[in-house]
């Protein structure tokens, strides 16, 4: 097991990897923007995510629902809790901007969420998820309309295992420190820009 900050999950180098750079992106885009009056949109910032995801891994799925997102074919379930993490962003902003760019939340009791997630969530974390209709037509459909890869498959065995507990990693710890450093020295990885390139790719 690999420890980084208060939290443990398998060891997975490539997983790990991924979910470091996605927090520092976006640890350095909250630098870069400390005195813009604007954040960026959320909807960009998930479709940063998803855009990683999908590069830099064939197992994209494991990686967003380690980072609070599970899309599936018309609804996309996310854990606050944990997306604020990575997003280095407060969890009543990302709550806000869903209930205004309207993503309804899709109303289930407890046992019928537990049912959708497992087993990719564990049953004591269900509370944590809520189920959300993104915007017809928006970047988000779009681009999950063209990775199918993204979707979860319950009767995919794959996923058929003991979920691996949440990663929190620790911006104090040495490795992420190198990483904020590399690039706030380097005019190439300017966060703002980073951003804007990967939201616009096709």
């Amino acid at each position: 097991m690999i420890c980084l900050g208060h939290a443990r999950f398998g060891d997975d180098s490539k997983e790990t990897e991924i979910m470091m750079q996605t927090q520092v992106h976006f640890q350095q885009l909250r630098l870069d923007k400390t005195n813009a009056p604007d954040p960026s949109p959320i909807q960009d910032e998930i479709l940063v995510i998803l855009k990683i995801a999908c590069e830099k891994t064939n197992k994209p799925i494991k990686v967003l629902s380690k980072i609070g997102i599970i899309i599936f074919e018309d609804q996309i379930a996310l854990n606050t809790s944990t997306l604020h993490i990575f997003l280095s962003s407060c969890k009543s902003r990302i709550n806000n901007v869903f209930r205004r760019d309207g993503w309804e939340i899709v109303q289930m009791d407890i046992n019928q969420k537990t049912e959708i997630l497992q087993p990719l969530v564990d049953r004591k974390e269900t509370r944590n998820w809520t189920i959300r209709t993104p915007p017809a037509g928006s970047s988000i459909t779009k681009f999950i309309s063209q990775h199918a890869e993204l979707i979860y498959d319950q009767k995919d065995a794959e996923f058929h295992e003991s979920p691996n507990e949440i990663p929190i990693h620790n911006p104090n710890l040495p490795q992420v420190r190198a990483l904020l450093d590399l690039c706030s020295g380097n005019p190439e990885h300017h966060a703002q820009t980073r951003l804007s390139t990967i939201a616009g790719a096709t």
